[in-house]
């Protein structure tokens, strides 16, 4: 599959009037969801941001990618040329709604419909856009991330369970605006605006923390007195800032810094150092605040701490104990 790359640049008045003059309706279904909760068959995390429209066309001969920023009446008030990778089919008329966000210093579209698929409506029956979205996301764009002015393309996270997705959401790098309701035979979604602190706050524990030599693995140690620790379990490193965050601590990974520096190549010194350790420091501890996910059972390093007293195998476990008793709490109020 060949893949279309563009630079972002925004339009002049003129051909903004031209594209916006082109660009056809698009039927969206959505309603606000009220507080009866609602059986559905996936529930959709749904990012804070901007909501804009994706415009796979042709403009002047040439297969384009166009943002396009809207309106509440979903007017078109601007629009950039985005670089992208897309199939050249798609810009017989390819219409994606969802919102654009950024975080780890990149530029992110999370899809949640489609309104025209090469050319054609797509039909407002949920089955129908889910499967169009999968065959899109499978076939007919990419997802390397080639330079910081690419946009990548996603759909948000999903799961089939409410209370699965409310732990999943726990750990993303960004916030999330509301809770999607889909059924899949039904041809309207509704959204769940959320509020702050719906859900238990998650605890916090401090542990000593080591490095191990495989990437992305680090131990969490406790006290069993105040001069002796012991190994506890394993950290949970969720998510590519977290990675980043703790190489930067304990790892000497340059492609983590620059982006740029994935093409650079290594120094001869590099290149002749064989050792496993090279690139981390084992020596190396930190205390280190971590919150515990009560999906995966494991705690997750946050930040460095200076003065914070490091727990003990009896705080541990009665911080998780209290966790399932909130969450239990809150999964009858709801």
């Amino acid at each position: 599959m060949k893949m279309n790359r563009q630079h972002k640049y925004s339009l002049d008045s003129n051909t903004l009037r031209e594209i916006s003059q082109r660009f056809p309706k698009c039927e969206l279904s959505y309603e606000q969801l009220s507080h009866t909760k609602v059986q559905s068959d996936i529930y959709s995390a749904i990012p804070m941001g901007k909501k804009q429209f994706i415009w796979f066309t042709y403009y002047k001969s040439e297969c384009v990618c166009f943002l396009l920023s809207i309106d509440r009446n979903r007017n078109i008030l601007a629009a950039e040329k985005v670089t992208t990778q897309f199939s050249s089919d798609l810009a017989l008329g390819t219409i994606l709604y969802g919102t654009s966000l950024r975080y780890d210093g990149c530029s992110f579209f999370s899809v949640e419909d489609v309104c025209y698929f090469e050319g054609k409506q797509v039909t407002r029956k949920n089955s129908d856009i889910f499967s169009t979205l999968s065959y899109i996301f499978n076939e007919k764009v990419g997802n390397s991330l080639l330079s910081k002015q690419h946009i990548v393309l996603q759909v948000p996270v999903m799961s089939k369970s409410r209370t699965e997705l409310f732990e999943m959401i726990d750990n993303l790098p960004y916030s999330v605006y509301c809770i999607q309701h889909v059924q899949l035979n039904h041809n309207k979604r509704a959204n769940e605006v959320l509020r702050q602190n719906t859900e238990p706050k998650m605890p916090t524990a401090v542990f000593r923390v080591h490095a191990d030599i495989t990437n992305d693995i680090y131990s969490l140690h406790c006290y069993v007195n105040d001069t002796s620790h012991t190994y506890y379990d394993k950290a949970c490193i969720p998510n590519y800032k977290t990675s980043v965050y703790m190489n930067s601590l304990f790892r000497n990974i340059k492609e983590n810094r620059n982006l740029d520096s994935l093409e650079e190549s290594d120094d001869e010194e590099e290149f002749e150092n064989v050792a496993l350790d090279k690139f981390v420091n084992l020596d190396k501890y930190e205390h280190m605040e971590c919150k515990y996910n009560a999906r995966f059972k494991k705690w997750i390093p946050t930040k460095i701490v200076k003065y914070g007293k490091v727990a003990t195998p009896k705080m541990i476990g009665e911080l998780i104990r209290n966790t399932y008793v909130k969450s239990d709490r809150y999964s009858r109020r709801y």
